[in-house]
């Protein structure tokens, strides 16, 4: 299982629970992600529960302004969340909790 929604119009999950995600080896493919969404303040990542991923937790690329919040994170692979490009502008972190990422 992975998420992308990629140029352009809205996505926000909250409080799921997403187990066995991502796709190792395969890049773009991870449980949570955000792509090229541009300015985007009603995007967001609430309460959720990550674990056993096999390539990443939550991925915000090209995106601005979107809200990850209050997620857990359980034993994944690689990162658990970060911005792929590092030019991510006016994204809210928020009480998100990383355990065990190899």
């Amino acid at each position: 299982l992975h998420t992308i929604m990629a140029g352009g119009g809205l996505m926000r999950i909250e409080y799921a629970r997403v187990e066995k995600c991502g796709q190792r080896m395969v890049k773009g493919r991870y449980c949570l992600h955000l792509h090229y969404m541009g300015d985007c303040p009603d995007c967001a990542f609430i309460g959720n529960a990550i674990e056993d991923s096999a390539q990443g937790g939550i991925t915000i690329h090209e995106t601005h302004s979107a809200t990850i919040r209050s997620n857990v994170l359980w034993n994944t692979r690689g990162n658990g969340i970060y911005t792929e490009d590092g030019n991510e502008m006016g994204n809210r972190f928020i009480e998100n909790v990383v355990v065990c990422s190899t």
